[in-house]
């Protein structure tokens, strides 16, 4: 095995669990009867895709790929037998059907180990990807409950559709309320402190296989500075977590990164990236290309657009990379999240004093000036300004509307290979349901996005889930929360193991700590 300096091809983006290969006969339309829920059972086989490159340039050709299962994250056992096979890559994606077989999947952690070999010997590809709950879904070949039909539209909008289930976290702690963002390591949630009143530092990790107030262990970053509170946003590298810093009282700096091995005290580093430049702070939202961190401007005192890039392999100072993208042009400023493609980054465009539309995107090869394309629109829509949120499906980018003046509805899809106007698709989903405006982050499950409610002029509940192949009003289905319960309204991010999606409770008119997790199924064709 070659050592990680050696290295020529890199992971930079993996998406899991695409489609079910098994055989399931799903059937779905528009009258009231609840759905046969699988008709032949699932095999054990699913469609892993993912993206190579070679020292940042694309790979074309024919790879040979070895795929291994283990029980842990770095060391471990080896689950199953391996798998070798030779896989077509185009402009560095790949797909390839996997089967470990039955039995491997059945509630414990899994991480997947690629190694692969373009030409030039195999090359192990770090880390490995946690896999937990994607191909646990396989189990389903029985209603686990009935299909719940207290919806917003179609009687089974989802489908399968279970009643969603929640995990009211202020039963541990009545402070485990107002998060802002979350993220997963396959197998715990982590809820992003915010404000529950005040700004605090209590990160809840949730274990996403015992979702009950017995898998929920706190972690107050306080007591290692009081400074530690009022994060927005986080994201994981699979070792770490990193807590992205906004306001405590005040604008701040300080980066959290917990050891999720140790998951206490001793397990928290601290970068303080206004010893860098005291201008880096105020930052909403962040994101990984497996090497990089990427912390998103916002407001340090006024709209800024200075990103910092800090090196997650060397989680100091000297790691730190500043990219000022005003100098480009001044507007850019006042992003609300990003998100990358593994060759690109993008910055979502909030308020620079007003709502603005100018999408940045940076080149993580030449991460400078030099780097940096900018899309407003504006040009397109001049409603296309004031967007929280923004994630990609690995060809497309979506961003999340929010507020242009107003809570608007206008989702936009900017297609990556094509970074014009002329990329850019408009899905309007109050053209649906006029309150399905004023979201506040999104995520994707490779064949839906989901749209995370918070307030449409008032807080409100309806989920929006898009068809990603059918970007169209008749692609778009609406679970209405607050039918479950009134409370269940004002999230604030979401994001999913590959079976729930999870929803961050944020403020519903005060801040509040129950947590939606929505079941999530995978298969070809409509669901």
């Amino acid at each position: 095995m070659r050592s990680k300096t050696d290295m020529t091809l890199t992971l930079a983006l993996i998406i899991l669990l695409l489609g079910l290969v098994g055989g399931a006969n799903a059937q779905g339309g528009d009258s009231a009867e609840a759905p046969a829920l699988i008709q032949t059972a699932l095999g054990t086989a699913f469609t892993y895709q993912g993206k190579i490159s070679n020292n940042g340039g694309l790979v074309n050709g024919n790879c040979d790929m070895a795929f291994r299962l283990y029980d842990d994250a770095s060391t471990g056992n080896q689950i199953g037998s391996a798998i070798t096979t030779t896989v077509p890559v185009t402009n560095s994606r790949f797909t390839v059907a996997l089967d470990f077989g039955s039995g491997v999947f059945a509630g414990q952690a899994r991480w997947l180990e690629l190694r692969a070999d373009c030409g030039g010997g195999y090359v192990t590809l770090n880390p490995r990807q946690a896999i937990t709950a994607a191909p646990e879904a396989l189990h389903a070949q029985t209603a686990d409950s009935v299909a719940w039909e207290g919806l917003t539209g179609k009687p089974q909008p989802f489908y399968p559709l279970y009643r969603p289930q929640t995990l009211d976290l202020t039963t541990t702690d009545a402070d485990l309320k107002g998060f802002i963002g979350g993220f997963t390591d396959g197998r715990y949630g982590y809820f992003v402190p915010n404000d529950n009143s005040t700004p605090f530092g209590k990160v809840a990790r949730v274990d996403l296989q015992n979702f009950t107030s017995g898998g929920v262990t706190i972690l107050d970053l306080t007591t290692i500075d009081p400074n530690l509170k009022g994060f927005v946003g986080g994201f994981t590298d699979g070792h770490y977590g990193y807590f992205v810093p906004l306001d405590n009282g005040a604008p701040f700096g300080k980066v959290a990164r917990v050891d999720l091995q140790n998951f206490t005290s001793g397990g928290v580093t601290i970068l303080d990236l206004t010893t860098i430049d005291p201008n880096l702070k105020g930052f909403v939202g962040g994101f990984t290309d497996g090497r990089y961190g990427y912390f998103v401007p916002l407001d340090n005192g006024a709209p800024f657009g200075k990103v910092a890039r800090v090196d997650l392999q060397n989680f100091t100072s000297s790691g730190v990379t500043v990219l000022d993208l005003t100098t480009v042009d001044a507007n850019l400023k006042g992003f609300r999240g990003g998100f990358t493609d593994g060759h690109y980054s993008y910055f979502v465009p909030n308020d620079n004093g007003v709502p603005f539309g100018k999408v940045a995107r940076v080149d993580l090869q030449n991460f400078t000036a030099g780097g940096v394309t900018v899309l407003d629109l504006t040009t397109i829509d001049a409603n296309l300004k004031g967007f929280r949120g923004g994630f990609t499906d690995g060809r497309f980018g979506y961003l999340v509307p929010y507020n242009n003046g107003a809570p608007f509805g206008k989702v936009a899809r900017v297609d990556l290979q094509n970074f014009t106007s002329g990329g850019v698709t408009i899905l309007d989903l109050t053209t649906i349901d006029p309150n399905l405006k004023g979201f506040v982050g999104g995520f994707t499950d490779g064949y839906y996005g989901y749209f995370v409610p918070y307030n449409n002029g008032a807080h409100f509940g309806k989920v929006a889930r898009v068809d990603l192949q059918n970007f169209t009003s008749g692609g778009v289905t609406v679970l209405d929360l607050t039918i479950i319960d009134p409370n269940l309204k004002g999230f604030r991010g979401g994001f999913t193991d590959g079976r729930y999606g999870y929803l961050v409770p944020s403020n519903n008119g005060m801040p509040f700590g129950t947590v939606a997790r929505i079941q999530l199924f995978f298969g070809g064709g409509s669901p």
